[in-house]
């Protein structure tokens, strides 16, 4: 596993996030992992059964010197307006597995 050099972490307080990237290469590309911290400087973020909150993550990559590939996780932002929109944002909904 390999951690990129250089992630690129945006939006809101992005620069305070923590966020932890990680990069493996698979057979098809690449697999790629991320990990937020429920408490930072910025936020408490406290888990309760059927918890919500607003998501959203891209990816982008290129095959040579530009961009030609974006994954965006949400169904709702189909035309990648949600770093201005955060209505577009997806939903991640916290589930306690001993309920």
């Amino acid at each position: 596993m390999t951690n990129p050099e250089t992630p690129i972490i945006g939006g809101g307080n992005s620069a305070d996030s923590q966020v932890s990237v990680a990069a493996v290469e698979t057979e098809d590309g690449y697999r790629i992992e991320a990990s937020v911290p429920l408490i930072t400087d910025v936020w408490t973020i406290t888990p309760e059964h059927l918890g919500v909150i607003g998501f959203q993550a891209h990816l982008n990559g290129a095959s040579a010197d530009a961009r030609d590939t974006k994954l965006i996780w949400s169904v709702y932002d189909t035309a990648d307006q949600s770093y201005t929109n955060p209505s577009l944002f997806g939903q991640l909904i916290f589930w306690d597995v001993t309920q």
